[in-house]
């Protein structure tokens, strides 16, 4: 059951791993924590993540890239990383990286008003040392 936070006066609560918010509630509390790295909601459910690591840290070096070369070669194509990746009112990342063609050459994905990427991108690249946290939920 997902839940929305009453609101009192002054008091937001922090993110923590395993809440279960939508996207309006994950986004405040996002705003209102502090130190905060990188958290995604995924399906409704909160996961932060650890402090990087080399072995996650070469390999996105090598994807990213590996994304550039891509992206400087295919015409009407663009690429990020890091950024926000808005699809619904229960999912909102951080991927490692995204490729996605202009919306106006047939592309789903787009950047919204507030300059996030909203949609479905044509490439997302997420590198995890384990799929084991996703995959128990």
């Amino acid at each position: 059951m997902r839940t929305e936070t009453k609101i009192r006066t002054g008091f937001i609560p922090s993110l923590e791993n395993g809440d279960n918010l939508m996207r309006f509630e994950f986004e405040r509390r996002y705003d209102a924590t502090r130190d905060l790295k990188k958290a995604e909601l995924i399906d409704g459910i909160v996961y932060l993540s650890d402090k990087g690591k080399m072995i996650y840290a070469k390999s996105r070096g090598k994807i990213i890239a590996l994304i550039a070369i891509y992206n400087a070669a295919t015409m009407k194509t663009k690429a990020a990383c890091h950024g926000t990746l808005i699809f619904d009112d229960e999912n909102e990342l951080q991927p490692d990286a995204v490729l996605f063609i202009n919306k106006d050459c047939g592309g789903k994905a787009f950047i919204n008003d507030e300059n996030f990427l909203e949609g479905a991108p044509e490439l997302i690249i997420e590198i995890a040392a384990s799929s084991v946290s996703y995959d128990s939920q």
